[in-house]
């Protein structure tokens, strides 16, 4: 199966995007968009493109976000530019430098600020307090923040791809938190496809460099669970199936053979005629004081705050997801 025409049309639309504004824009909350995050999160996604557009968004947007304020004062960097800066938007952005072959030396303090949200066992929160981003939402004292500042495994998996942070802690830490059925679960995100799919992806690179087993049996777990997923229902969103597939990746060959090419059908399938897929990232905020989002039983999906459920608008988050899963096919 020819992965380059999909993946071709979808690398069009999203430059498309990105020239109309200079930026990519998603996720629409209180704060306004998403756009330091979302832009160092979707060129991460085109590292396996080899195309000219490709390599030309990928410098633009590093370019763009080195030489922002919030950088060359403090090397970290927000949501967007009027939120207070946090550990997972600095992730994708060191994410981009390192795939760009930036020296992690020139990179030292934002190193240094993601080092400062390392909990005692091993994971990443968010916020390392809630001095900033207490300011920033005009929250009174009495609301807990204890929900954004505790460890996140969605944040952690993003991490473990900079050799730099992924250390014994930190794999024990996730190693943890696999859940019996072999998923990880994700506290920014509706489906646990996200953070497993990371997860994954890191434990395979790290694989050789362990001692036992352990990694690779946590990579298996996580396969089956993906098998099973696709099993007991045929219809999903192209974005929990584009992590799908790359968890696939991470099996066996012949074991995974059928649902590899199930899902890439599935995928081409969907999508549309200016090369885009539907929006599909869900991204939920759950109330500051959460530590657990599925204490939350009834979200809002019409709202932009806490509590809410928000889609990717222009579906450039969902569309850049997927060009990476159809590019390990290339």
């Amino acid at each position: 199966m020819d992965m380059r025409i999909p993946v071709q049309h979808g690398l069009q639309f999203l430059f498309d995007s990105y020239q109309r504004k200079g930026v990519w824009e998603e996720f629409l909350t209180l704060a306004g968009p998403g756009t330091n995050w979302v832009s160092a999160y979707i060129a991460c996604q085109l590292v396996l493109i080899d195309d000219e557009k490709a390599h030309e968004l990928r410098k633009k947007v590093w370019h763009k976000l080195s030489g922002s304020r919030m950088f060359l004062k403090q090397s970290k960097w927000g949501f967007n530019s009027r939120v207070p800066a946090d550990a997972d938007s600095t992730i994708w952005v060191l994410l981009l430098a390192s795939q760009l072959g930036i020296e992690p030396s020139r990179q030292s303090k934002s190193y240094a600020f993601i080092r400062r949200h390392i909990q005692s066992n091993g994971g990443i929160s968010t916020y390392k307090d809630d001095r900033m981003i207490r300011l920033f939402t005009k929250l009174k004292k009495n609301i807990s923040f204890a929900g954004w500042c505790h460890d996140h495994t969605c944040v952690t998996a993003a991490a473990l791809s900079l050799p730099e942070l992924a250390d014994e802690n930190m794999i024990r830490y996730l190693l943890d938190q696999q859940q019996g059925n072999g998923a990880w679960p994700a506290y920014w995100w509706v489906t646990s496809a996200y953070s497993t799919g990371l997860i994954a992806e890191g434990f395979c690179r790290l694989n050789n460099n362990m001692p036992e087993k352990k990694l690779s049996d946590a990579v298996e777990q996580s396969v089956n669970w993906s098998i099973q997923k696709l099993r007991s229902s045929r219809s999903f969103l192209p974005f929990e199936l584009s992590y799908l597939l790359r968890i696939l990746k991470c099996g066996d060959e012949q074991k995974c053979a059928y649902w590899i090419e199930y899902v890439l059908d599935e995928l081409i399938s969907l999508q549309s005629p200016d090369g885009s897929w539907e929006s599909s990232a869900l991204l939920r905020i759950p109330f500051p004081h959460t530590i657990d989002p599925a204490t939350i039983m009834n979200w809002n999906w019409q709202g932009k705050g806490g509590g809410c459920i928000i889609q990717d608008h222009n579906r450039c988050f969902t569309t850049a997801s997927v060009l990476y899963s159809l590019s390990l096919y290339l």
